[in-house]
């Protein structure tokens, strides 16, 4: 199996990120999408 994540839309505030899970034949398994909300130190 492979992972792979990726941004889709950059920002100050917040983000958004996406990925995939796939099989030896390049099958998607599974997919996932998530909002990040940025806190700068």
């Amino acid at each position: 199996m492979t992972a792979h994540g990726w941004v889709t839309k950059p920002g100050r505030r917040a983000a958004f990120a996406e990925a995939d899970l796939r099989d030896a034949h390049g099958r998607v398994l599974a997919t996932a999408s998530s909002p990040c909300l940025i806190i700068a130190p």
